[in-house]
């Protein structure tokens, strides 16, 4: 099947590009299913981050409404606007970055609740507007009434002298200032325990308002407890709408702010788990699928490249091998013009070919040589029966047929003049002799019978000009005077020597020619019978010669147009991979800048670690220090103030309590899922600091209703020391938190790392290649150049006619960067002496030496 150098050649670079194409295939898809793995774990790692700001940002959210609760002015309001369109905004961010649908179906709800989040805290702002409305519109104003009212009745009692009205009226009094304290704590508090004691309170004073009424009898007491009474209504009135518009606040608040708070953070919390879980899945699978693609292009750039060896070494050495096989024969050949030397013909590929027809040609002309030889030999002997038994064909049958018949004609011409010689050598010239001649051997024969007379005279001559004629020397001339038929004779056989000699001198001119390599001189005049038949054959056989040449070079530009496929096929390859290795360095590109973004946050988590460490230590000596002046203040008003302290401390850790779990929900969303636990322990310290905030107003009730300044700055003190160490706590927790921070961004960065290494053998893999597919056009181009100079080798032989190759034209912009395209030359005769053998490739140094001994052997052709 692949019998022919073609066919081999074909075969073996379809297996090569096949190889090629499939490795650049292989590699084309996996690379895309790796940078796609690489995009899912960014685009992973970008929703876990987006996720965990949308945390962070609700948390500060709910916290500027925690804020505004204790203290609804303006800049709290500000404060959550502001906190809010920072969420919106964050979360549109993360609807951007976000490409999963069911995420983004999750984050479009997180829109929506933001938007009933919003609203509900706009008519939570109306129900405080409301709140403040009341106080400043009804308590503020009712309340300083009554208690000018009850005032003024006691200063008129104790004018009256009247002791039971006065101290009727000194306990509505108290009883009414107790009211307002519990109602003003019932504002910041909004316990239910501190309405009902101010519903208390005003019971019992409307119970002590009708003691007085009873007592009054006085027109203006009278006038007084009415007004008294109209703004006590008023009073209670306003406080049970601000009781209700608080109940109805607070339900908003537990109802719809903090179960949408609530809400939304369940949704960051699973986003994330789901980005830690796809990063999961998706980097050892990406890791596997590159040692996967490294080991594949290692293994088939191997076997490419022993296929590529094999291709360049077998290949060339069998045409050359073949090649100078032929040349050797045809060199011998022409140095001993033996021409039963014969060429290797085992081979079934185009040299094989090659080497059958020189064979076959080199036969004939044997054997058509060695008749003639033969023949021309018998007749030199004097036998004239001999004839060429060859079976020729073609120009060297018809140079058989010519000489049989020159033979022919000779025999029946020398038996006649045998004959009429016979005759002669009697003396009897008037003999007549009859034979089936023609031309010029029937004329001489006539001549000859007719004219026995004049022979004896010129015989001398012609003799002398037959036996130079014998010895090759046809210039040689019948000089005899001789008239009539015998002049006629004589100047016959001048003429006959002369289209002898001018027709031997054009066939020598024509062997010297070719001799030398030129096939184009041809015998130009025009001759009649043997003498066209002779010089017939001999321009047959230049043309033959022609025919031969031509056919040994159309082989070498098969030769040539095989090498400029390949070179074409080579730089084509070498374009693509040279796209894989610029598409290669992109992704090593990002992956260098990924890599120092990490390293980035690991140096900024360590550096925040020894910040934390240092605020930590300043924060433990400033609370031993606070704690130390705490002891001192303990040791003065212990036995004092001990019921009180109590109740500070108590309400002072429920606050510190309460505000470090809210910090550390905070933290905890920003570290993300090392921040979990914190998130539980947070929920859990927030129910402790609000039982402990009830605990402590119901230890309040027993408190005294005055309170010295040294009780104030002791309960101050405390308050400070127990803050500190809640700040020393809340420290040591971010630190812990920071330390995890940085831990698992070490972790990522030596990943990203492993990641980098791999593609980085990647593109070395791919740069190996872009170097055999140079190496495959280097060879391409040296097949090319062997080939034309088997070209210039060939040319020796001047047919008159340009036989030219295909030049190879590689375009330009596929040819790779450090690779130069082979040109093979026109295929012509020779402008100038062949290569020297040092300059040329190994496999064609013995052809180039050639060219001068055939030149050397011109004199052999002559012969021939």
């Amino acid at each position: 099947m692949l019998k022919t150098i073609k066919a081999k050649l074909i075969a073996s670079f379809i297996a090569l590009m096949v190889i090629v194409v499939g490795l650049a295939a292989y590699s084309v898809v996996n690379i895309e299913i790796s940078a796609k793995g690489f995009k899912d774990y960014r685009s992973s790692a970008r929703s876990s981050v987006i996720a965990g700001q949308v945390e962070a940002e609700l948390l500060t959210l709910r916290m500027a409404v925690k804020d505004y609760m204790l203290d609804d002015s303006s800049q709290k309001n500000q404060a959550f606007e502001q906190a809010y369109q920072t969420l919106l905004s964050t979360v549109e961010q993360a609807k951007s970055i976000i490409t999963d649908p069911e995420e983004l179906k999750r984050v479009g709800g997180v829109v929506q609740d933001l938007t009933d989040y919003q609203a509900t805290f706009t008519v939570v702002q109306a129900d405080m507007q409301k709140r403040d409305d009341i106080v400043s519109g009804i308590l503020d104003v009712n309340g300083p009434k009554i208690e000018h009212a009850l005032t003024a009745m006691l200063n008129q009692a104790q004018q009256l002298s009247k002791t039971q009205l006065t101290y009727d009226a000194a306990q509505a009094l108290r009883t009414l200032l107790l009211g307002r304290v519990y109602a003003m704590k019932f504002l910041n508090s909004n316990s239910d325990a501190d309405m009902q004691r101010v519903l208390k309170e005003f019971t019992t004073l409307n119970t002590q308002l009708q003691l007085l009424t009873m007592q009054a009898t006085d027109e203006a007491l009278e006038t007084l407890l009415v007004e008294a009474e109209t703004s006590i209504g008023l009073y209670q009135k306003g406080i049970q709408e601000i009781n209700q518009v608080i109940i109805e606040r607070n339900q908003l608040v537990d109802e719809k702010l903090s179960r949408l708070g609530e809400k939304i953070t369940q949704v960051t919390q699973g986003i994330r788990s789901q980005a830690k879980s796809k990063q999961d899945t998706i980097g050892p699978k990406v890791q596997a699928l590159n040692e996967t693609i490294i080991f594949v292009l290692i293994v088939v750039a191997i076997l490419a490249s022993l296929i590529a060896l094999t291709i360049a070494i077998l290949i060339p050495r069998m045409i050359a091998n073949g090649l100078d096989a032929i040349q050797a024969v045809l060199s011998k050949i022409s140095d001993t013009g033996d021409f039963s030397i014969r060429a290797n013909v085992d081979k079934a590929d185009e040299i094989g070919q090659m080497g059958r027809a020189v064979n076959h040609l080199l036969s004939e002309m044997q054997q058509a040589i060695k008749e003639a030889n033969q023949v021309v030999g018998a007749l030199a002997n004097g036998r004239f029966d001999k004839r060429i038994q060859a079976n020729l064909s073609g120009d060297l049958n018809i140079l058989k047929q010519g000489v049989n018949q020159s033979a022919q004609s000779i025999e029946e011409t020398m038996a006649a003049l045998s004959k009429l010689l016979d005759a002669m050598s009697e003396g009897q010239f008037d003999v007549s002799v009859q034979a089936n001649l023609e031309g010029g051997f029937k004329t001489m024969l006539q001549n000859a019978c007719t004219t026995t007379q004049s022979l004896n005279q010129t015989i001398g001559g012609i003799v002398n000009a037959m036996q130079k004629m014998q010895q090759g020397e046809f210039s040689s001339r019948v000089n005899v005077e001789a008239k009539g038929e015998l002049l006629k004779l004589k100047d016959g056989v001048n003429h006959s020597m002369n289209a002898l000699d001018a027709a031997f001198k054009e066939i020598i001119a024509v062997v010297v020619a070719q001799s030398n390599g030129d096939l184009t001189q041809k015998i130009k005049n025009q001759y009649q019978g043997d003498l066209k038949t002779l010089t017939d054959s001999v321009s047959r056989t230049s043309e033959k010669l022609v025919e031969v040449v031509s056919k040994a070079l159309t082989a070498t530009s098969v030769v040539n147009s095989a090498s400029d496929e390949v070179s074409r096929g080579a730089l084509d390859l070498s374009q693509r991979v040279q796209e894989q290795a610029a598409a290669l360095e992109e992704t090593s590109a990002t992956m260098d800048e990924m890599n120092s973004q990490v390293q980035s946050n690991t140096q900024n988590a360590l550096q925040a670690t020894h910040v934390a460490e240092e605020v930590q230590d300043k924060a433990n000596t400033g609370a031993k220090v606070m704690m130390q002046t705490i002891d001192a203040m303990k040791a003065i008003q212990e036995s004092s103030h001990k019921i009180s302290d109590i109740v500070s401390l108590i309400d002072g850790i429920a606050f510190q309590t309460n505000l470090l779990a809210l910090n550390a929900a905070v933290e905890a969303a920003r570290a993300g899922d090392h921040g979990r636990g914190f998130a539980v322990v947070a929920g859990e310290v927030r129910s402790l600091a609000q039982k402990s905030a009830d605990a402590a107003k119901d230890i309040k009730k027993l408190i005294d209703e005055t309170v010295d300044r040294v009780n104030q700055g002791s309960s101050l003190a405390t308050e400070s020391g127990d803050m500190l160490t809640s700040i020393n706590e809340s420290i040591h927790s971010v630190t812990q938190m920071i330390t995890h921070i940085a831990q698992a961004s070490a972790e990522q960065a030596e990943g990203v790392h492993q990641v980098h290494n791999a593609i980085s053998q990647i593109d070395q893999a791919t740069q190996q290649n872009a170097a055999l597919v140079e190496e495959t056009s280097a060879a391409a181009e040296s097949m090319s150049e062997q080939a034309t100079l088997l070209n210039e080798d060939m040319a020796f032989f001047n047919t008159g006619t340009t036989l030219r190759t295909p030049t190879k034209k590689p375009q330009a912009s596929a040819a790779p960067k450090g690779t130069t395209s082979a040109k093979v030359p026109a295929l012509s005769a020779p402008k100038s002496a062949p290569k020297s053998a040092s300059a040329q490739p190994k496999p064609m140094a013995k052809i180039a030496a050639k060219p001068a001994a055939a030149k050397a052997s011109s004199d052999e052709w002559g012969e021939f």
